[in-house]
């Protein structure tokens, strides 16, 4: 997060599916270097320490090393990402069923230039023994991003409600 992105959006839809939205560079769309013929935000998003949480020994996210939005997929029903990098390449990739299905990628030209990683999932609510998400939870966790990161905007909207600021 930390120099990378200045806004993030989160966004709830019926208490069971979240989409996250940021506006940094976005997860490199390239070949991943260790993982012939898989491209990087796959990797990124199904094998457990595969994210880069630190640079020039500097943490810049309160992640877990590559392990949160592995398991993210793993217990998700469904996870959608969508990356816009620079000259317009957007990424697109699914995963259903715990990450046991998968769409391949795809690639497109957009004219827009602006750049976001978005995520778009539904947690396998029968694994957590529960039905929807918890909103004073997911408040709570956004308070504590917004004071660990407070150069960042995290916004939240609930359903087709107002978007509020997190602080």
């Amino acid at each position: 997060i930390k120099g990378r992105a200045s806004k993030i959006d989160i966004t709830l839809k019926n208490g069971r599916e979240v989409k996250i939205r940021d506006d940094g560079a976005g997860i490199p769309i390239t070949e991943h270097p260790q993982v012939e013929g898989k491209y990087t935000p796959e990797v990124v998003l199904t094998q457990l320490r595969s994210g880069s949480n630190f640079e020039d020994e500097e943490r810049r996210t309160l992640g877990l090393y590559g392990v949160g939005v592995s398991l993210t997929t793993f217990f998700s029903s469904y996870l959608r990402v969508k990356i816009r990098r620079d000259g317009g390449t957007q990424y697109e990739q699914e995963f259903r069923n715990n990450a046991k299905e998968k769409t391949e990628p795809t690639f497109k030209q957009v004219r827009l230039s602006n750049t976001f990683t978005e995520i778009l999932f539904e947690p396998d609510f029968d694994r957590f023994e529960a039905d929807s998400f918890d909103l004073d939870l997911v408040r709570k966790c956004l308070v504590d991003f917004a004071f660990c990161f407070p150069e960042v905007k995290f916004t939240l909207k609930v359903d087709k409600g107002d978007r509020e600021e997190i602080r």
